[in-house]
Order: C-alpha cells, then structure tokens, then sequence
C-alpha cells in the first residue's frame, strides 16, 4: 500500500486560544513494568473549570493533557491542562469542539462544530485542510514532530468509506490522502518515531479487519499475530508498544482477546482488564470491572479511588508513568458525575 500527495484545499483560520496549560508535577515515574509494581498510588482530582461537568480525558503526553467537559446545555467544550491548571480552548464564537489527542509541545488536534478538524497550536486555532466532497473528517493523533494522521468518511454507491488521511502541523493546508486500504482503512495512532498504526477491512462484510503498522514513507505491513487469530485492530501505539484487540476461535465461538504488542511479539492481555492506553514501557492503563488498574508483565495492578464505591476509568498515560482518567462520583446523574483525576506514583 502507498501513499499519495493531494494538494491543499484552504485552511488558515485566525481565531484566539488562551494559553497551553496541565498536570501537576509527578512523584517517582511509574514507567518501568517494575516500578509500577512497587508503587504506592496516590489519586487526587485535577482542577475543573466550574461550567462544565461530564469530564472525558482523551490523551497526555509529557507534561500536557487533553480533555472535554459539558456544559449545562450538554454541549462539548475542550480542555487543555498544563502546570496543574485548566483552560477551555476557545472556538468560533463559543461553538461546540472536542479535542482528540495532544503532543509534547502543547499542540492539540480535535474537532470544532460547523468548522471541522482543527489544530491548536500558538494561541490560534487552525483549520486542517480537508479533501473536496468528504462527509466527515476527524483526526485521531498528533506526535512530538507535529504529524497528524486521522480518517476521512464519505458514502460512496451505497457504502461508507473510511480513508486515512495525514496532515503536518507545520503545513495545515495541505493533506495526503492515504487511500482506503482493502475496502476502508482507519488509521488509529502514530508514535513520535512516525509509526502509523492503522487497520483496514472490506466494505462488503466478507473477510475480517487486519491490524497494519508502517510509515509514510514505506506503506502498511499487517502487524503478525498468532497462528489462531482471525481478525485484529488497534487503538494505541508509543514507542515500541501497540494496543489492541484480537480474535481467535475457541470452540464453536469467536472470542476476543486485548491484545499488546512489542515489535512482533504479542501478549494477551488478563481476560478480566479492559486496556485504554498505553505508554513507551509497555505500561497498559484501563480497568478491572468499576476500578481503575494498571497492567503490566502479566498482571494487574488495581489503582486507589476517591471514595469507596466510586468507579474510576483510567484512559491515558505518561511515558513517565502518570495515569489520568475520571472518577465517575455520581453514577445516577448520567454524565455529570464524572471529574478528571491523576494517579501518580510515590
């Protein structure tokens, strides 16, 4: 598979952001599989802008983090964390938005209402160029070089065709269009090396999806899996590790397996964990049915909670080990009892 260059169709867009801001500063890393073994976790919540609630996070990375809140006419807002302090990122005249991922340079890629996939970077909100005609078109990850890899939607004969697409953060206007692998192809994550995890599957329902990584340059090679496996996607990748998820008949069924990956050689994940990220040392946060736990050399490892009975949901983490998620304090009051929290290891 190939790739090819489109040329830019429009995009600079001047509207403020208030500054980059995030999390407070860390104890000892927890990135090292035996570190996190021999941590005592600490949780505490992270400030939250007053006006909003129903807090999602979306992603960190060094000392950035990236989430939305809602406010109370459940619209979303974008949150952007740094030094322990929150800022809502501003939108065109208060529109809806929703960011997605952020790098290491405080450079965040989401989604605007009415205005379509965005960058914010610099104090300026910026639009990506988009191909002419497509439905929909939202990015999925920035890395530390400012490579921005994300998918394009659009209904062709009947059918919804999902394309990868990648953008520059240094160059917004301009697009390459990845093309739709077997029959449509979703490109999930991409590491600060420029690794691009994607899967692809037929349009019509017959085969199954297969999980691929490459680059740019060099096009997508199916990531190996076990001798068993019928189907594979991914969600996640840093460093050298890829998260993700496998299946593989047993018995008269198909079961589902999360699966991580380190270069070619793949782990099955304990049945009971459900993974959400991953960081550089192959350290998985999710959680263990309502709590919220770490997983790492073959074995969870459960996480404190605010309160007892309160569920947490871990979904990023640091290379240096911090874990953020929410804890969800008011299960009955749907949405609006969930509050953005980090873990860190003392």
């Amino acid at each position: 598979m190939r790739f090819a260059s489109f040329p830019a169709r429009l995009t600079v867009a001047a509207v403020a952001a208030t500054g980059l801001l995030v999390v407070p500063a860390t104890g000892a890393s927890a990135s090292s599989a035996k570190a996190a073994a021999q941590c005592a976790w600490n949780i505490q919540t992270l400030e939250a802008p007053a006006h909003l609630s129903g807090y999602q996070i979306k992603a960190a990375d060094g000392n950035y983090v990236v989430g939305n809140g809602e406010d109370e006419d459940w619209n979303q807002s974008p949150v952007l964390w740094h030094g322990g302090r929150a800022t809502v990122l501003e939108t065109p005249d208060g529109a809806s938005g929703s960011v997605i991922d952020v790098n290491a340079r405080g450079q965040v890629v989401g989604r605007i209402s009415g205005v379509g996939p965005v960058l914010w970077s610099g104090g300026e909100v910026i639009e990506l160029a988009v191909p002419e005609g497509a439905d929909s078109v939202i990015p999925s990850a920035i890395n530390d070089s400012g490579l921005i890899v994300g998918n394009v939607s659009e209904s062709a004969d009947d059918e919804w065709i999902t394309r990868g697409i990648a953008w520059s953060a240094d160059s917004p206007g301009e697009y390459q269009d990845l093309g739709a692998g077997q029959g449509t192809l979703r490109l999930a994550d991409v590491n600060d090396a420029g690794t691009i995890v994607a899967d692809t599957s037929k349009t019509n329902g017959e085969g199954h999806t297969t999980a691929l990584r490459g680059t740019l340059a060099d096009g997508f090679e199916p990531i190996p899996v076990d001798d068993d496996v019928v189907a594979g996607n991914v969600s996640q990748v840093a460093g050298e590790y890829t998260l993700g998820t496998t299946w593989a008949p047993v018995d008269d069924y198909i079961e589902m397996y999360e699966t991580l990956w380190q270069g070619d050689a793949s782990t099955r994940i304990t049945p009971s964990f459900f993974s959400k990220a991953v960081n550089a040392d192959g350290l998985v946060a999710g959680r263990v049915g309502n709590q919220g736990a770490v997983w790492t050399s073959g074995a969870s490892i459960t996480l404190p909670t605010l309160a007892p009975g309160v569920r947490t949901d871990p979904t990023a983490v640091t290379d240096e080990g911090t874990v953020l998620g929410v804890a969800v304090t008011q299960p009955d009051v749907e949405g609006q009892g969930r509050v953005p929290v980090i873990w860190t290891c003392a």
